[in-house]
């Protein structure tokens, strides 16, 4: 499951770290996924809701 949240969170999506904060608690969710990718979710959720990141297309 570690390495699928990460190539997903690669890929700027947080939806399985997402969920398991959700249904689990971020405690919980921390021992599935460690800190480390418990923190770039973190980092990634906050970077999208900034009105600074622009996101565009290659």
């Amino acid at each position: 499951m570690r390495a699928q949240a990460r190539g997903e969170l690669m890929r700027g999506v947080t939806d399985l770290i997402d969920l398991a904060v959700d249904s689990m608690g971020r405690e919980a969710a921390e021992q599935l996924y460690g800190t480390e990718l418990m923190r770039r979710a973190r980092q990634l959720a906050s970077a999208a809701r900034s009105s600074h990141m622009t996101i565009t297309h290659r």
